[in-house]
């Protein structure tokens, strides 16, 4: 039993001591991009750059005239001092593009912001078609989460010396 306390106190502290290196969740940006009343080709390289000019998130267009998910991580000082609501300054092929949505930076969410450079008509902004782009879980929490669970289940069924019960 001695054995069992003693892990469990290693596991707690492990934990918090890994959540304290977890970094702030990205916000996700994604959407339509039109250059000069047309849909950005594939291979259309859009940069994000945070309040104070830093740079923030990248993205190539895969899908014409998408892009999306396009990760943008602010660099914080630490976790207790967010930098909320930085407006996110868009850049498509080089250009300052116009963006149409929530441009404000806000960990862990996700914003639709069509960017527009040049002319373009407001009927190749409107697509009720349109589908948000598929994202894989986190995996570094993901992982995590099962190892932790792994090893609690095996020292909970797990007799002295290693041996099951």
């Amino acid at each position: 039993m001695k054995h069992f306390i003693c892990l469990l106190v290693v596991v707690a502290f492990l934990a918090v001591s890994v959540s304290a290196q977890v970094p702030v969740p990205s916000h996700e940006f994604y959407g339509k991009v039109v250059i000069d009343n047309s849909p950005a080709a594939k291979g259309t390289r859009i940069i994000a750059h945070d309040g104070n000019g830093n740079l923030c998130g990248s993205f190539i267009v895969r899908d014409l005239g998408n892009y999306g998910f396009m990760s943008c991580n602010i660099k914080l000082l630490s976790r207790s001092n967010y930098t909320m609501d930085h407006n996110i300054t868009f850049f498509v092929s080089g250009l300052k593009a116009s963006a149409i949505g929530d441009t404000r930076w806000k960990p862990g969410t996700r914003s639709r912001v069509n960017l527009i450079v040049g002319e373009v008509a407001d009927s190749m902004l409107l697509d009720p078609g349109y589908r948000e782009p598929q994202q894989s879980l986190n995996s570094n929490a993901t992982v995590l989460a099962l190892i932790l669970i792994f090893v609690i289940i095996f020292f909970l069924f797990a007799g002295e010396g290693g041996k099951w019960r």
